[in-house]
């Protein structure tokens, strides 16, 4: 939309980042992949030496679920897995209490549904600031300087959304769309899994909510772009 040249790369582990390319910017999003394998995949030990070196180099850097959960590695937190696995729509809040995140947070209502589709968690950055909290996720996101990473999606697409709920079914197979109906929360429950009925309804209006946020966010993120700054892969 922005008339922005881009180049898009599907990572697996026969088909790392390609060498030789250079570029101004950096997304990473989503992948069935685990970040704790890190030690054992060449491929994205070389994945977290790129992102360190473009936030050296004060490249911006975006990143979804697992996108960001490697650029949490990469700037020294630790990714855990969290008390629940979570898929469907969750109430997100912003955290307006650090003017560090102002900027990125003007305009964000003070609730927002993010859809979300993961089983970790991570810890701020050193002098990172948390942008974005939930009832099951202290840190939904946070922001570095011009590098932003989100647990949630806020890319994701009605054909995305439907697309996953094909590829993974079994994932969503056995809803529980209401933990509260447990009992108490004390207790650490496996999952919050929401079905694709539960997914689906409303999904238009849902996807035209947060693709509104997602526009002001990656609006503030792409003022960053510099015409003097690249990086070679």
């Amino acid at each position: 939309r922005h008339g922005i040249p881009f180049f898009s790369h599907r990572v697996t582990p026969a088909d790392p980042v390609p060498a030789g390319r250079e570029f101004a910017a950096l997304a990473i999003f989503g992948g069935p992949f685990d970040i704790h394998d890190a030690d054992r995949q060449p491929w994205m030990t070389h994945e977290l030496g790129l992102i360190r070196r473009a936030v050296d180099a004060d490249i911006p850097v975006l990143g979804h679920s697992f996108g960001a959960e490697l650029i949490a590695t990469a700037l020294g937190s630790m990714v855990v897995r969290n008390s629940v696995k979570q898929i469907g729509w969750f109430d997100t809040y912003p955290i307006r209490d650090d003017d560090r995140g102002a900027p990125w947070l003007e305009g964000i209502p003070d609730w927002l549904e993010v859809f979300k589709w993961h089983l970790q968690s991570f810890d701020i950055p050193a002098g990172a600031t948390r942008l974005f909290k939930s009832e099951w996720d202290a840190n939904e996101a946070f922001v570095l300087g011009n590098t932003l990473a989100f647990q949630g999606h806020l890319e994701a697409t009605a054909e995305i959304i439907r697309t996953w709920l094909t590829e993974y079914a079994p994932e969503v197979s056995h809803p529980r769309e209401d933990p509260h109906v447990h009992g108490d929360l004390a207790i650490n429950w496996n999952e919050i899994v929401q079905g694709p009925e539960a997914i689906c309804s409303n999904l238009d209006k849902r996807i035209a909510r947060l693709h509104q946020a997602a526009d002001l966010i990656y609006g503030r993120w792409l003022e960053s772009l510099g015409d003097d700054r690249s990086l070679r892969v």
